[in-house]
Protein backbone atom coordinates (compact mmCIF):
# COMPACT_ATOMS: atom_id res chain seq x y z
CA UNK A 1 0.00 0.00 0.00
CA UNK A 2 1.33 3.36 -0.99
CA UNK A 3 1.36 5.66 1.99
CA UNK A 4 -0.01 9.33 1.66
CA UNK A 5 2.26 12.15 1.25
CA UNK A 6 1.54 14.79 3.99
CA UNK A 7 0.01 17.67 2.43
CA UNK A 8 2.72 20.79 1.77
CA UNK A 9 2.28 23.33 4.72
CA UNK A 10 1.11 26.83 3.45
CA UNK A 11 3.29 29.86 3.93
CA UNK A 12 1.52 32.78 5.54
CA UNK A 13 0.73 35.39 3.32
CA UNK A 14 2.63 38.80 3.66
CA UNK A 15 0.44 41.67 3.90
CA UNK A 16 0.89 44.60 2.19
CA UNK A 17 0.58 47.09 5.16
CA UNK A 18 3.65 45.40 6.37
CA UNK A 19 5.26 46.18 3.76
CA UNK A 20 4.39 49.42 3.31
CA UNK A 21 5.31 49.63 7.10
CA UNK A 22 8.45 48.39 6.57
CA UNK A 23 9.43 50.75 3.21
CA UNK A 24 8.20 53.41 5.55
CA UNK A 25 10.25 53.43 8.11
CA UNK A 26 13.70 52.90 5.63
CA UNK A 27 12.25 56.50 4.19
CA UNK A 28 12.44 57.83 7.14
CA UNK A 29 15.78 56.63 8.80
CA UNK A 30 17.52 57.74 5.09
CA UNK A 31 15.88 61.03 5.48
CA UNK A 32 17.07 61.16 9.38
CA UNK A 33 20.54 60.43 8.01
CA UNK A 34 20.58 62.64 5.10
CA UNK A 35 19.07 65.74 7.08
CA UNK A 36 21.52 65.17 9.89
CA UNK A 37 24.78 65.09 7.02
CA UNK A 38 23.64 68.13 6.10
CA UNK A 39 23.45 69.60 9.08
CA UNK A 40 27.31 68.99 9.95
CA UNK A 41 27.98 70.40 6.51
CA UNK A 42 26.37 73.31 6.57
CA UNK A 43 28.12 74.01 10.37
CA UNK A 44 31.70 72.82 9.01
CA UNK A 45 31.63 75.19 6.50
CA UNK A 46 30.49 78.35 8.57
CA UNK A 47 32.89 77.69 10.89
CA UNK A 48 35.52 77.65 7.74
CA UNK A 49 34.09 81.24 6.70
CA UNK A 50 34.15 82.90 10.12
CA UNK A 51 37.84 81.51 10.55
CA UNK A 52 38.73 82.97 7.09
CA UNK A 53 36.96 86.18 8.18
CA UNK A 54 38.95 86.47 11.57
CA UNK A 55 41.81 86.01 9.65
CA UNK A 56 41.33 88.84 7.20
CA UNK A 57 40.15 91.59 9.95
CA UNK A 58 42.86 93.71 11.50
CA UNK A 59 43.04 92.62 15.23
CA UNK A 60 40.91 94.54 18.02
CA UNK A 61 43.74 97.46 19.02
CA UNK A 62 44.19 98.22 15.73
CA UNK A 63 40.51 98.82 15.25
CA UNK A 64 40.46 100.89 18.40
CA UNK A 65 43.24 102.77 17.79
CA UNK A 66 41.98 105.18 15.44
CA UNK A 67 44.03 108.64 14.82
CA UNK A 68 42.97 111.60 17.16
CA UNK A 69 40.16 114.02 16.11
CA UNK A 70 41.73 117.43 15.79
CA UNK A 71 39.68 119.75 18.01
CA UNK A 72 37.91 122.56 15.42
CA UNK A 73 39.71 126.18 15.70
CA UNK A 74 37.59 128.71 16.54
CA UNK A 75 37.98 131.98 16.27
CA UNK A 76 36.71 134.25 19.44
CA UNK A 77 37.49 137.26 17.49
CA UNK A 78 34.66 136.31 16.10
CA UNK A 79 32.46 134.15 18.05
CA UNK A 80 32.82 137.14 20.70
CA UNK A 81 32.95 139.93 18.33
CA UNK A 82 29.31 141.26 20.11
CA UNK A 83 31.07 141.49 23.69
CA UNK A 84 34.19 143.28 22.03
CA UNK A 85 32.40 145.52 20.21
CA UNK A 86 30.46 146.12 23.05
CA UNK A 87 33.08 146.69 25.75
CA UNK A 88 34.33 149.57 22.43
CA UNK A 89 31.18 151.25 22.83
CA UNK A 90 31.43 151.68 26.63
CA UNK A 91 34.80 152.71 25.75
CA UNK A 92 33.93 155.70 23.80
CA UNK A 93 31.22 155.91 25.48
CA UNK A 94 32.44 156.91 29.08
CA UNK A 95 35.16 159.03 27.25
CA UNK A 96 33.01 161.41 25.37
CA UNK A 97 31.77 161.92 29.38
CA UNK A 98 34.93 162.46 30.01
CA UNK A 99 34.61 159.64 33.34
CA UNK A 100 38.29 159.07 33.68
CA UNK A 101 37.75 156.09 36.76
CA UNK A 102 35.49 154.23 34.81
CA UNK A 103 37.43 154.50 31.72
CA UNK A 104 41.09 153.28 33.47
CA UNK A 105 38.85 150.56 35.03
CA UNK A 106 38.35 148.61 31.68
CA UNK A 107 41.85 147.91 30.96
CA UNK A 108 43.94 145.13 32.14
CA UNK A 109 47.13 145.34 34.48
CA UNK A 110 49.87 147.13 32.88
CA UNK A 111 52.61 144.97 32.78
CA UNK A 112 55.78 146.71 31.47
CA UNK A 113 57.32 149.37 33.56
CA UNK A 114 56.92 152.17 31.44
CA UNK A 115 52.59 151.22 31.03
CA UNK A 116 53.03 151.09 35.16
CA UNK A 117 54.39 154.31 35.14
CA UNK A 118 51.91 155.88 32.19
CA UNK A 119 48.96 154.50 34.16
CA UNK A 120 50.22 156.06 37.42
CA UNK A 121 50.36 159.17 36.15
CA UNK A 122 46.95 159.06 34.54
CA UNK A 123 45.10 157.18 37.17
CA UNK A 124 46.72 160.42 39.85
CA UNK A 125 48.18 157.10 41.98
CA UNK A 126 51.77 158.10 41.79
CA UNK A 127 50.82 161.06 44.14
CA UNK A 128 47.23 160.48 46.05
CA UNK A 129 45.58 162.91 43.24
CA UNK A 130 42.99 162.89 40.94
CA UNK A 131 43.40 161.25 37.65
CA UNK A 132 44.98 163.22 35.24
CA UNK A 133 43.52 161.38 32.61
CA UNK A 134 41.59 164.18 30.77
CA UNK A 135 43.83 166.97 31.97
CA UNK A 136 47.08 166.48 30.10
CA UNK A 137 48.42 168.37 27.01
CA UNK A 138 48.19 164.94 25.15
CA UNK A 139 44.49 163.67 26.66
CA UNK A 140 42.97 167.42 27.57
CA UNK A 141 40.06 167.09 25.01
CA UNK A 142 36.25 166.59 24.25
CA UNK A 143 35.23 163.83 22.03
CA UNK A 144 32.37 164.93 20.01
CA UNK A 145 31.73 161.16 17.89
CA UNK A 146 33.54 158.22 16.88
CA UNK A 147 33.24 155.35 14.51
CA UNK A 148 34.95 152.00 14.50
CA UNK A 149 35.87 151.55 11.24
CA UNK A 150 37.20 147.64 11.79
CA UNK A 151 35.68 145.09 13.49
CA UNK A 152 38.07 142.19 15.91
CA UNK A 153 40.48 140.47 14.16
CA UNK A 154 42.98 138.16 14.86
CA UNK A 155 46.56 140.42 14.39
CA UNK A 156 50.29 139.72 14.65
CA UNK A 157 50.65 138.59 17.40
CA UNK A 158 47.10 136.68 17.27
CA UNK A 159 45.44 138.73 19.48
CA UNK A 160 41.84 141.03 18.42
CA UNK A 161 42.26 143.96 17.41
CA UNK A 162 39.73 146.56 16.39
CA UNK A 163 40.08 150.24 14.70
CA UNK A 164 38.31 153.24 16.26
CA UNK A 165 38.26 156.83 14.09
CA UNK A 166 37.54 159.38 17.08
CA UNK A 167 36.90 162.75 16.33
CA UNK A 168 38.63 165.26 18.70
CA UNK A 169 38.64 168.85 19.67
CA UNK A 170 41.70 169.77 21.95
CA UNK A 171 41.92 172.55 24.52
CA UNK A 172 45.24 174.78 24.36
CA UNK A 173 46.85 173.90 26.85
CA UNK A 174 48.46 176.64 28.59
CA UNK A 175 47.30 179.04 26.20
CA UNK A 176 43.65 178.91 27.14
CA UNK A 177 40.43 179.60 24.95
CA UNK A 178 38.47 177.66 22.96
CA UNK A 179 38.86 173.83 21.65
CA UNK A 180 40.14 173.42 18.20
CA UNK A 181 38.12 172.13 15.17
CA UNK A 182 37.52 168.30 15.28
CA UNK A 183 40.77 166.59 14.32
CA UNK A 184 40.07 162.46 13.23
CA UNK A 185 42.24 159.94 14.97
CA UNK A 186 42.62 156.48 14.26
CA UNK A 187 43.20 154.18 17.57
CA UNK A 188 43.60 150.42 17.37
CA UNK A 189 41.85 148.49 20.66
CA UNK A 190 43.46 145.21 21.59
CA UNK A 191 41.29 142.59 23.83
CA UNK A 192 41.90 139.90 25.87
CA UNK A 193 40.26 138.02 28.56
CA UNK A 194 41.80 138.93 32.14
CA UNK A 195 39.86 136.78 34.59
CA UNK A 196 36.95 135.57 32.77
CA UNK A 197 36.51 138.96 31.33
CA UNK A 198 36.63 140.85 28.21
CA UNK A 199 39.27 144.05 28.84
CA UNK A 200 41.29 146.34 26.96
CA UNK A 201 44.78 145.47 26.88
CA UNK A 202 45.63 147.72 24.53
CA UNK A 203 44.71 151.63 23.29
CA UNK A 204 47.39 152.33 20.46
CA UNK A 205 47.98 154.91 18.10
CA UNK A 206 49.83 152.05 15.38
CA UNK A 207 48.50 148.54 15.00
CA UNK A 208 52.25 147.22 15.98
CA UNK A 209 52.39 149.57 19.40
CA UNK A 210 53.62 147.68 22.11
CA UNK A 211 52.70 150.88 24.44
CA UNK A 212 49.60 150.20 26.33
CA UNK A 213 48.39 153.59 26.47
CA UNK A 214 49.78 155.30 23.02
CA UNK A 215 46.42 156.30 22.04
CA UNK A 216 46.63 158.91 24.01
CA UNK A 217 49.71 159.93 22.57
CA UNK A 218 52.40 157.86 26.05
CA UNK A 219 54.79 156.12 24.06
CA UNK A 220 58.53 155.51 24.35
Amino acid sequence: MEQEQPAPEEQPAVKPSFVWKMLLGRLLIFMLVLGLATFLFLYAQKISNESAGDTDAPPAAAQSAKAPSTPPFIDTCSTEEYRMVGLIHLFETLQTERSDHAVLELFTPAESEFDRETYAHLSGSDAGNLPRLYSTEQTNFIQPAYAIISYPKKNARGMCQASVLEQRRYYPQGVGGEYSEPQAHTVYFTIKKHNDAWMIDGYLNDPSSTDKFSGWGFQK
